[in-house]
């Protein structure tokens, strides 16, 4: 059976080297393989394939249908199972940065926080070293005057109406008066 120009070779005229089950297709020991040479092939060359998309006028040529729309391709899942496994695995890290985030900013209000206070104490210490500091405050305080100065102390009058408390309650005195009052008590001296 010869080649017709236009019609495809006999699938059994192609296979004709392959060493296969049932010996057919076997060459005789001392025999090649190899094909006689033709004008448009060289000997020893095997037959041309045909590509799918080269088929020539009258052949069929096999296609895969399109896939039906709506439908997911395998890549696609795939793809997709990859996106949702980095968005989980960047989440928790996400939630502990912003964590210390808002840790990192309230120890920031806190330590402005405590160099305040520490910048008043710093102040007020520095107050308090110089004596005339000390002086007002031991004036203020405790009382307490020069010798030969008099001690004046200026008492508001008593508020009027009601709200002045029991007619028989003493006015403040200083502490060193409360103190006296109550060594005097417990040594059993009356006053």
């Amino acid at each position: 059976m010869r080649d017709r120009p236009g019609r495809p070779r006999a699938r059994s005229r192609d296979l004709r080297g392959v060493t296969g089950g049932s010996g057919a297709g076997r060459a005789a020991p001392g025999r090649s393989t190899s094909r006689p040479a033709t004008p448009d092939r060289p000997a020893g060359s095997r037959p041309a394939v045909r590509r799918a998309g080269a088929a020539g006028p009258g052949e069929t040529t096999r296609t895969s249908a399109p896939a039906p729309p709506g439908r997911f391709t395998g890549r696609a899942v795939v793809l997709a199972v990859v996106l949702v496994a980095l968005a989980l695995s960047y989440v928790y890290p996400m939630r502990i940065y912003l964590t210390q985030q808002t840790e990192l900013a309230q120890l920031r209000t806190g330590q402005r926080a405590q160099q305040d206070r520490i910048a008043e104490l710093e102040a007020l210490a520095a107050k308090w070293a110089t004596e005339d500091y000390i002086r007002i405050q031991a004036r203020q305080r405790l009382l307490m005057v020069r010798p030969g100065e008099s001690l004046l102390i200026v008492e508001a009058p008593p508020p009027a109406g009601p709200a002045a408390g029991p007619a028989g309650a003493q006015p403040a005195r200083a502490w060193y008066e409360t103190l006296w009052t109550g060594v005097q008590a417990a040594n059993g001296v009356d006053q």
